[in-house]
């Protein structure tokens, strides 16, 4: 039986490799890494955490199933529905058999239906040409004992029902197969979490940390979904300050803060969903889904904020940064370190579809590497060297600051100002 984190994550790690990319499988991890520190926080110990959180085996297979599900909803096919059917079968016990009989007669009785239309579409075809071949005055003799103009809208009409016939096979496969995902969604199990968040509040939920002696901050900030804002702020004795919500409510929202020798770990977590691993869609009540977070400028903080789904904008110039790790999936990301005065940091910057802005102190030595995707690249105030953009400072002591962007879908502006 598994009683630690470390067993529980390694557990869940052997599980998981192979079935899940790289990327994917850390997140996975982090969220269930997050589970025990919020917990360990609490008072709780790991043993109590891990049989809160179930099984690490059956926490894979629910991982397993979730993810082949998001596949299929990503490519509709025959291959990928039966796979997730699969991996949800094993979930609940089903027998495999009884999976497998209707499965397989849906996908003959589709495939017959989709033949019988291409059948009719070729011999609509052919026919259409031996009839327009016909009153051509050609000496040809028609397989029917019509005179050519029947025969030209007969064989019209056999290719016109071949067309009506394959479409709306097509559609209706990809209505049942909607049905089907659908379905094996609802099947997943709900994830055993409700004790790690805090209720909604009737106002703005406001957390401050105090700095306990500490020398420097590790902040890592993960988000389901929301508007993130974080900045400089916050003052002796307060390291830092987190306000959520919208004047009448919050998202869900868990933190916890501990002390690693010198170094403060704080922890912030809001999960409404909105991951593939999750049954639920957007926020209906998006303001709720705000946070604003502000950083003492007095030690120096590492930080990685990642956000799945929403805008996020960090205003760093007035901090002093050890790193900077930023994640945006989908939506706007704005990073402003203009003048900047702190220490060299190594910054990676990933960001799915949306714009990207960065605006850099150009008194400093940057160096910002750029593989863009698929939208335009602005980039002002540097020097070009391929896909490496630089600039250097006479100051002795001006920042190094090392950036490496990784931009899927949508324009990127880099400016040194």
């Amino acid at each position: 039986m598994v009683t630690t984190e470390k067993e529980y994550l390694d557990t869940l790690r052997d599980r998981l490799t192979g079935y899940l990319t790289g990327e994917d499988l850390d997140e996975i991890l982090e969220e269930y890494a997050g589970h025990f520190a919020i917990g360990k926080s609490r008072g709780r110990t790991e043993e109590e955490l891990c049989r809160a959180l179930g099984s690490p085996e059956d926490v894979a297979k629910e991982i397993r199933a979730a993810y082949l599900i998001h596949k299929a909803e990503q490519t509709k096919s025959a291959g990928t529905i039966w796979r997730a059917t699969r991996a949800t079968t094993h979930i609940h016990g089903l027998n495999f058999v009884a999976v497998l009989v209707p499965f397989i007669l849906f996908a003959v009785v589709f495939g017959l239906v989709f033949i019988a239309g291409l059948a009719l579409i070729c011999g609509g075809a052919v026919l259409l040409l031996l009839a327009l071949i016909k009153l051509l005055g050609l000496s040809l003799t028609l397989p029917w004992h019509l005179s050519p103009a029947p025969g030209v809208l007969t064989s019209l009409g056999l290719f016109i029902a071949g067309i009506i016939v394959v479409v709306l096979d097509i559609w209706l496969a990809h209505f049942f197969g909607r049905l089907t995902i659908r379905h094996l969604r609802n099947k997943l199990p709900a994830k055993k979490d409700a004790g790690f968040f805090s209720p909604q509040q009737a106002i703005p939920q406001t957390i401050a940390i105090g700095r306990d002696g500490a020398s420097a901050l590790d902040l890592q900030v993960h988000l389901s979904a929301g508007q993130l804002t974080l900045g400089e702020g916050a003052g002796d004795p307060v390291l830092m300050n987190l306000t959520a919500g919208n004047g009448s409510s919050t998202g869900p929202l868990a933190y916890s803060a501990s002390m690693d020798g010198t170094t403060k770990k704080v922890w912030i977590w809001n999960r409404h969903g909105c991951f593939w691993w999750s049954g639920h869609d957007w926020p209906a009540n998006e303001p709720a889904y705000t946070w604003d977070i502000r950083v003492s400028r007095d030690v120096p903080v590492a930080i990685d904020a990642k956000n799945h789904a929403g805008r996020t904008r960090l205003a760093l110039g007035e901090l002093n940064l050890s790193s900077l790790t930023v994640k945006n999936s989908v939506g706007e990301t704005q990073i402003d370190l203009t003048g900047y005065h702190g220490g060299d940091f190594n910054a990676t910057i990933k960001n799915g579809v949306g714009e990207l802005t960065l605006r850099m102190p150009k008194d400093a030595h940057l160096s910002v590497e750029i593989h863009g995707g698929i939208g335009a690249t602005n980039v002002r105030g540097f020097v070009v060297n391929g896909n490496v953009y630089t600039t250097s400072s006479s100051r002795p002591d001006a920042p190094r600051i090392t950036c490496r962007i990784k931009q899927g879908v949508g324009s990127i502006t880099v400016e040194a100002v």
